[in-house]
């Protein structure tokens, strides 16, 4: 009796409970608690409750009043699970775009939204795409103003509480890779996340020809030329709600200025995954021509004063030498 009666004043409490004072939404310092998990519904939390008051033994007998099997139940069935929304940007790709779309939609245990944004293709890529049908969440097709633009038109049309990019000559290392991603910012105290990097070639995606380990994470790194590769980089959609999408002026600095602007002016809390996340084939905008590149370095510079910060002296000779390094390490061997 007494069982019942504290099962059913718990029920009610987590039925009237607002973010503020349910026990599984947590606040964060630096995002705002009611954007935390942007896409948990009314029926995500009619889901909760009933597992809450299966803990105390009111659902089937099973259960029992087991924390360990709450958990259990829980994580599995979904109700809570984080959809992590993968944007991949794309024109003229047919002969590469299969190969990232398939590095997405075969990742195991993890709930995806996969955006495609087309600018307009003409080599048949727009063929390519369709032929995965439903695999494929939002397909937008229409002409754009360059990456960083196609980019934001993903942001802005993810759902998911996370947003991560797949370029389309790009493809994701492992199957589980999502996976760890999404395990990784299941944490309420991780804005967001980053792995390492490898450059294959073009010709055969089998040949490593840089090996970009990323490292531990430490925003005052970024002084000293570090930055995280941009293709792992994975944040919580709320980041891009309160901070901004990318700085379309930057060009080809936009991805180094959007991190700058997250983890260093606003301190965003990331979290470090010690393993190849993706797979580049090398090439590149701001890599594709030394101008390109001396263009991008000044925007290197550019980045820390737009946002009201100074720029160590030196930048624009520590992250080309930073580089200089990935050339000679060994890429680890996948696991068996």
């Amino acid at each position: 009796m007494l069982t019942a009666r504290r099962t059913e004043k718990n029920c009610k409490r987590v039925f009237t409970a607002g973010p503020a004072d349910f026990p599984l939404v947590s606040r964060s310092p630096k995002i705002q608690p009611h954007t935390e998990f942007p896409s948990i519904t009314e029926n995500r939390l009619t889901a909760v409750t009933r597992l809450y008051c299966l803990w105390y033994n009111v659902g089937p007998s099973g259960m029992g009043s087991s924390r360990l099997n709450f958990h259990h139940a829980i994580t599995g069935c979904g109700c809570l699970r984080m959809k992590i929304s993968i944007i991949t940007v794309v024109y003229n790709r047919a002969a590469t775009i299969r190969t990232a779309i398939e590095s997405v939609i075969r990742q195991q245990d993890v709930n995806i939204e996969f955006i495609i944004v087309d600018g307009n293709s003409t080599d048949g890529t727009d063929q390519v795409i369709k032929g995965y049908g439903k695999q494929i969440q939002q397909y937008i097709r229409e002409p754009d103003d360059g990456i960083y633009d196609a980019l934001n038109k993903g942001i802005r049309a993810a759902t998911g509480d996370a947003i991560g990019f797949i370029h389309a000559d790009d493809f994701l290392a492992d199957d589980f890779t999502l996976n760890h991603v999404a395990g990784a910012l299941g944490d309420p105290d991780v804005d967001g996340v980053y792995g390492d990097l490898v450059y294959v070639s073009a010709d055969s995606t089998d040949r490593v020809q840089r090996y970009w380990q990323a490292g531990g994470y430490n925003p005052g790194r970024f002084r000293f030329g570090w930055m995280p590769p941009h293709p792992t980089v994975y944040m919580k959609r709320a980041c891009y709600e309160q901070f901004g999408h990318f700085n379309l002026e930057m060009k080809t600095a936009a991805d180094y200025e959007l991190m700058l602007r997250m983890m260093v002016k606003h301190r965003i809390r990331m979290k470090y995954i010690p393993e190849v996340m993706v797979k580049m084939r090398s090439g590149g905008a701001s890599n594709a021509s030394i101008r390109n590149r001396l263009r991008a370095n000044r925007d290197d510079q550019l980045a820390w004063s737009m946002n009201g910060l100074r720029a160590p002296w030196g930048l624009r000779f520590m992250k080309p030498l930073r580089k200089i390094g990935q050339f000679f390490k060994r890429a680890p061997l996948p696991a068996d």
